[in-house]
């Protein structure tokens, strides 16, 4: 009865990270950034929260940023919001996940979302998310989404209009009838990205300014495809990757598509 009670009334959980910088001027090595001279002091602070319940998880972090060089070290960004936010349930081998996630697809050479906030990196997908248990040893990955981000870079709360699905299986195999073979993990993925119209009538208006021989048709949807392995046996692995991309307009080194 008492066990119930405490499942009944859920799990809360939380953290909060503060990073704050003092600048101080080197007037030695000639210091003279413009910003700094400003700005004396920046905060960075990251207030995570989650709440658990019945198979229910929910996950709100609050992000805030005053005179932050995270962005831009040659500039101080300030800005508050809600940065990351989820909801899932878990419905015996089926979680349901809407809202913010990160995840990545084998070394995450075609897709990966991750966060590396003291470095002003957050590429989290805002979308929905299925994982499916299919047993013990293999699991099957989809989501569809947008990225954070945007393509002017100026803020942290934003997300790209580009449209990113993808799907992976993934599991883990012993080889032979004992362990002393190893065990074999391995998996395959594909992974789309839809241009959105806005984006294309961008690229198409910058390409009509070029000469005909460089100009070219760009496409709405590229596709990413891969399969990998790791073999694992006694202190010794051996690991792999291979991956296919389909044309997609970028920009080169000189700044042309």
């Amino acid at each position: 009865l008492a066990q119930e009670k405490t499942e009944d009334k859920g799990e809360f959980s939380g953290n909060l990270l503060l990073n704050y910088q003092k600048y101080l001027r080197d007037n030695r090595i000639g210091a003279n950034t413009r910003v700094y001279k400003e700005n004396t002091a920046s905060v960075d602070a990251w207030l995570f929260m989650q709440y658990r319940r019945n198979g229910y998880n929910f996950i709100m972090r609050f992000d805030g940023f005053n005179n932050s060089p995270l962005l831009d070290p040659q500039d101080a960004y300030t800005d508050h919001g809600i940065g990351f936010w989820q909801a899932s349930k878990q419905l015996n081998n089926l979680n349901i996940t809407v809202g913010s996630f990160y995840d990545q697809f084998g070394t995450g050479a075609i897709f990966r979302a991750y966060e590396q906030r003291q470095l002003g990196i957050d590429y989290s997908i805002q979308g929905i998310r299925l994982i499916y248990d299919i047993n013990p040893n293999w699991r099957i990955k989809a989501f569809s989404g947008n990225q954070k981000g945007n393509k002017n870079s100026d803020t942290r709360f934003g997300y790209t209009p580009q449209v990113i699905s993808g799907i992976n299986l993934d599991g883990t195999t012993g080889i032979g009838s004992g362990s002393k073979f190893g065990t074999l993990n391995i998996g395959a993925s594909a992974v789309n990205r839809n241009i959105d119209r806005s984006t294309m009538q961008e690229l198409v208006a910058v390409l009509e300014t070029y000469a005909r021989n460089d100009q070219f048709a760009p496409k709405y949807n590229v596709y990413a495809f891969n399969g990998y392995f790791n073999y694992n046996v006694g202190n010794f692995s051996i690991g792999g990757e291979a991956n296919f991309k389909t044309p997609e307009a970028i920009v080169n080194m000189d700044n042309k598509l």
